[in-house]
C-alpha cells in the first residue's frame, strides 16, 4: 500500500502489487482484523462483494502471471497519483500496468490516459449486472 501525504493529510493512496506478488496468507488477513469485517457488516454482502472482486480481478491477475515486469494496479484513489504510480514501477523495471474497473467514468479516465483494454466483459452483482474492463499500459 502506498500513500501520499500532503500537510500530515493523506491525499491519495493505492495497492500496487510487483511481479511475483503472492497474497498474504488466512491467517495473516485475520491477525490484522480481517475478521472484524465480517462481524461489524453483513456478511453476505461482504462476501458477494469480495466474490465479485475475485471474478473481476481474475484477467489482471492472469496477464501478471503470463507476463514478465507486469505490476497489477488492484485500488487507486486520486488522479494526480496515478502518474506517480507509473513512475514508480518504471523506476524499479516494470514495463507494464494492469488494473480493472467497473466504472464508465473510470474507464473512461483510465482509457484517455493511454490505457489499452485487454479483457471485457460484465458481471452480475447483487442482480444488477455491470461492465468490467481490465486495461494495460506499456511503460
Amino acid at each position: 500500500m502506498l500513500t501520499a501525504r500532503l500537510d500530515g493529510r493523506m491525499v491519495a493512496e493505492a495497492s500496487l502489487e510487483p511481479p511475483g506478488y503472492k497474497q498474504p496468507s488466512v491467517l495473516k488477513f485475520i491477525l490484522s482484523g480481517y475478521l472484524k469485517m465480517y462481524f461489524l457488516t453483513n456478511w453476505k454482502h461482504l462476501h458477494a462483494f469480495l466474490a465479485k472482486d475475485e471474478e473481476a480481478g481474475t484477467p489482471c491477475h492472469d496477464y501478471q502471471k503470463n507476463n514478465p515486469d507486469v505490476w497489477y494496479l488492484s485500488m487507486i484513489e486520486v488522479d494526480p497519483f496515478l502518474s506517480y504510480l507509473e513512475d514508480y514501477v518504471r523506476q524499479r523495471g516494470g514495463k507494464t500496468m494492469v488494473l480493472f474497473t467497473n466504472n464508465r467514468e473510470n474507464f473512461s479516465f483510465y482509457t484517455k490516459r493511454g490505457y489499452e483494454v485487454f479483457h471485457e466483459y460484465e458481471i452480475v452483482h447483487n442482480g444488477l449486472t455491470m461492465g468490467n474492463w481490465s486495461l494495460k499500459k506499456t511503460l
